[in-house]
């Protein structure tokens, strides 16, 4: 973990195919400033984010660079509601992600990822109760330090405002420099930022990224 660095949220480690913390985080997270006016976007609350880099090092060869990062959220909450997916899967980006809302409400989710030179595919919602979140594919970990990715995620409600949270995924040379044999090695080499603050990563409070 890069020094000097305030992270925000807590997980745990994934599972081995990339991807799944275990058991929920203990903190909040920040809330998203958007500004909101009028009808206009309302700010979008993502609840415990965490960066979950897929492991290479469980793929068929194992130094074959995975550029799969995962936002794994708990829920994404606006005027005091709180939405989540619960139905296990894979959903293309394009198609958005339908959520409910604690109160029962249906809203969708949706994706919207600025041009960057590190967009390596489209990305998707993946689901994975009791987390769910983006997951978004770097091209490499030269073109990330160059050009991060801007992500914007929109809840649409019936009759409300939509509410938006912008997030970034930015190279943590700390991260990217992992070498073979650890859980970080041959992924995207970085991690989710929300509000400027970066996220843990999924095995992270420990002070080093455990073995593969």
């Amino acid at each position: 973990m890069a020094a000097g660095l305030a992270l925000v949220a807590l997980g745990s480690c994934s599972d081995g195919g990339g991807g799944g913390a275990e058991g929920p985080p203990t903190t909040d997270a920040p809330t998203s400033t958007t500004a909101s006016s009028g009808d206009g976007p309302v700010a979008l609350r993502l609840v415990n984010p965490v960066s979950d880099n897929y492991k290479a090092c469980f793929n068929t060869d194992p130094t074959a660079f995975d550029g799969r990062a995962w936002l794994t959220l708990e829920a994404v909450e606006v005027d005091g509601v709180a939405f989540a997916s619960t139905i296990e899967g894979i959903v293309p980006a394009d198609d958005g992600l339908g959520v409910v809302g604690d109160d029962g409400t249906e809203a969708r989710l949706e994706v919207a990822v600025a041009p960057s030179a590190a967009v390596g595919g489209a990305g998707s919602f993946r689901v994975q109760p009791p987390l769910f979140g983006y997951l978004a594919v770097v091209s490499s970990q030269e073109a990330l330090a160059d050009d991060p990715l801007v992500v914007t995620l929109t809840l649409r409600r019936p009759d409300r405002p939509a509410a938006t949270a912008e997030v970034v995924y930015q190279l943590d040379p700390a991260v990217a420099d992992d070498p073979p044999g650890t859980l970080e090695h041959a992924g995207p080499g970085g991690r989710w930022f929300v509000d400027g603050a970066p996220t843990l990563l999924d095995w992270e409070p420990a002070p080093a990224p455990p073995p593969c």
